[in-house]
């Protein structure tokens, strides 16, 4: 499957942002978000930010420079992680 980019900017994380990256899961099983200067340069508010997007959608992050990559865990299978 294809990945999806997206930006997050100066309106930060919304309710709004957080439903679109559902969406876009239903259907891919990565989404590239590049984070904009008026979104922030605080790594420490953006990991923040990554685990609560996780924690709310059920995916892993990995912060590459000021880009963020998330990835959708699978589905457990016979009490496995098949990730």
């Amino acid at each position: 499957m294809a990945m999806v980019y997206m930006q997050l900017g100066k309106h930060g994380l919304t309710a709004e942002f957080i439903e679109t990256l559902r969406k876009n899961f239903k259907r891919h099983e990565s989404v590239k978000i590049s984070l904009l200067k008026n979104y922030s340069r605080d790594k420490d508010k953006i990991i923040g930010d990554a685990e609560k997007i996780c924690a709310q959608l059920g995916c892993k992050y990995k912060l590459l420079g000021y880009t963020l990559i998330l990835k959708r865990q699978r589905q457990k299978q016979d009490g496995k992680n098949t990730l």
